[in-house]
């Protein structure tokens, strides 16, 4: 996939899924926030054995207990998984810091945070620009953020659910009748180049120029949030 660069991090913003943060591995892999254990089968997948927990106890949960005091030695784990809890930590530098130290060198921290997502008993939704600072803070490398779903399709999700309607597919239906984001990019790009054409009379670094437009917009527009970073 290619990406450029912003800051520190490498960032696509090519509205990717959480599926392909966690690469194909072995050893053990904790997932925090838990609940349902909804991630096992995709972990068991990847190749990883699964270990599960949360605040709130739960027949599947493995452990109950706090991410910003995690029940583990260092260095015991390959992979943490943090599926869209991120924002509901208080402090989520303290619970990220929690998470690389029960980590092995060279494991894996990767998972998904809201941006645009409405509120949901959500403390703090992050920028690009935010998550870029904790993973630098947890001095921690490969550092990687892209673009999830769409924030119209979650205000719709949530715009149906207040209506007594829990059906996300109709809502990604919706979402993407509204901002048709593959649609419409490929006709910005057109209109793009026309401009950049007409003020510079050649299609010199058009490309690049675009790839940077591109990825802002979907920055601008993100929903989630997906990061994953390696313990050096």
């Amino acid at each position: 996939m290619s990406s450029v660069s912003y800051g520190r991090c490498r960032i696509t913003g090519r509205y990717s899924h959480g599926d392909e943060l966690l690469p194909q591995g072995s050893g053990r892999c904790l997932e925090v926030g838990a609940r349902g254990s909804a991630y096992r089968s995709r972990v068991v997948a990847k190749g990883y054995s699964y270990f599960s927990l949360d605040l709130v106890p739960h027949p599947t949960l493995a452990t109950v207990a706090d991410a910003h005091a995690l029940p583990f030695r260092e260095a015991v784990f390959d992979a943490v998984l943090l599926p869209c809890v991120l924002e509901h930590f208080r402090e989520p530098a303290l619970a990220i810091r929690e998470a690389v130290r029960v980590l092995k060198p060279g494991g894996i921290l990767c998972g998904q945070v809201a941006f645009l997502e409405p509120y949901h008993r959500s403390y703090f939704h992050h920028s690009h620009l935010a998550l870029e600072h904790l993973l630098c803070e947890a001095r921690l490398a490969e550092r990687y953020v892209d673009t999830g779903i769409t924030g119209l399709v979650l205000i719709v999700s949530r715009m149906l659910a207040f209506a007594g309607l829990r059906n996300t597919t109709l809502a990604y239906w919706i979402g993407r009748i509204l901002f048709p984001f593959e649609v419409l990019v490929p006709l910005y790009k057109i209109a793009l180049f026309a401009a950049h054409w007409a003020k510079h009379g050649a299609e010199h670094d058009f490309e690049r120029h675009f790839e940077e437009r591109r990825r802002d917009l979907s920055l601008r527009m993100a929903g989630h949030l997906l990061f994953r970073a390696t313990v050096p």
